[in-house]
């Protein structure tokens, strides 16, 4: 059983032209509001306790269990993996040139 989400952060001001790129992002992914802004809060928390090779660990762990994209564990094996992924699908999935 994963942990129970009791506690409150407080409310956070932004520009409207980051609260309208959020709402865009949020509209066209899966998950509410909340849900990415608590994944925000994930990573930061990766970055800033195990700089970037706890992102990549984490980025790596989650798309191995969603069997997306099979990433090596190294730090240096899992950048080249994704930048290999990014060249081969940017045009197609993400209309990237």
């Amino acid at each position: 059983m994963s942990e129970l989400m009791t506690a409150l952060l407080p409310a956070v001001r932004c520009t409207e032209a980051m609260k309208s790129q959020l709402e865009t992002i949020v509209e066209a992914t899966p998950g509410g509001l909340a849900d990415h802004i608590r994944h925000a809060v994930e990573l930061y928390i990766d970055a800033e306790t195990h700089g970037v090779s706890g992102i990549l660990k984490r980025i790596a762990t989650e798309m191995n269990q969603a069997h997306v994209l099979q990433l090596p564990t190294t730090e240096a094996a899992t950048i080249m993996r994704l930048a290999d992924h990014w060249d081969r699908t940017k045009k197609d999935s993400y209309a990237v040139n």
